[in-house]
């Protein structure tokens, strides 16, 4: 018969081999995990945004008669206050001019119309505080106005929010989730001449600087400092340590 020593057998070394075998894998994975983390909240929300604004760029170009309505995508324009303002989408037509905002959001919305935030609540349990978007969508309206000379009569402020969202406070005039396009429609009167449609249209491409990296990572940075808190500005901005 033949005779194993007993340390062949012995069970602590033999789970602490396993253990060491399997330990590079362990850390492969866990560093997998928390890269997949990070690129989830790095990416994911601009992917979201992304997709739902080409979603409704899509369905502005493929149902609105071209002759009548020049839609224009991703714009980056003077904000009027020596910044800029980065607006979804702009209709021009001769029944006026259509700003829209997009929100690719999936969740329970709590606000009202002249609310200055809305509270978003999520399937996870999850809340977030978030600026009106109409009201966000007004700085837009009043840079287009600034620039193409017009009055508030005949700029129009919409936003559109994904039909998966629900209002749980009722429904917000302006915001829509179906019927956005027949409502760009209902406009009938004539408020702009043709040759002043090109002109506004020529305008705003060319005053657009979405395609200018360092013009966009200006804006981004903006963005970023307006979010920031009063403190933390504080800490940083050479005017307000002045000041207090």
């Amino acid at each position: 018969m033949l005779m194993l020593s007993r340390a062949a057998f012995n069970p602590l070394e033999l789970v602490s081999a396993q253990l060491w075998a399997f330990l590079p894998w362990l850390i492969i994975l866990g560093v997998l995990s928390l890269l997949g983390t990070w690129l989830k909240r790095r990416f994911l929300p601009k992917l979201k945004g992304n997709l739902g604004e080409w979603a409704v760029n899509r369905a502005l170009l493929k149902n609105l008669n071209p002759q009548e309505y020049h839609v224009l995508n991703d714009l980056l324009i003077p904000d009027g206050a020596s910044g800029q303002t980065q607006v979804d989408h702009v209709v021009v037509s001769v029944h006026g001019i259509f700003v829209l905002e997009t929100k690719n959001w999936d969740c329970w919305i709590f606000g009202r119309e002249d609310d200055r935030e809305w509270t978003l609540s999520y399937p996870g349990g999850g809340k977030k505080k978030v600026q009106n978007p109409l009201r966000q969508n007004e700085g837009h309206v009043q840079a287009i106005m600034k620039l193409l000379a017009v009055g508030r009569e005949r700029c129009h402020n919409l936003v559109f929010i994904n039909p998966v969202s629900k209002f749980k406070t009722g429904p917000v005039p302006g915001a829509f989730q179906s019927r956005m396009l027949d409502h760009i429609r209902s406009y009938h009167d004539i408020v702009f001449d043709p040759g002043w449609v090109g002109e506004a249209v020529r305008k705003l491409r060319e005053a657009s600087m979405s395609h200018d990296k360092q013009a966009v990572a200006a804006h981004l940075n903006q963005v970023k400092s307006k979010r920031q808190p009063l403190s933390q500005m504080a800490k940083t901005s050479p005017a307000l340590k002045r000041s207090n």
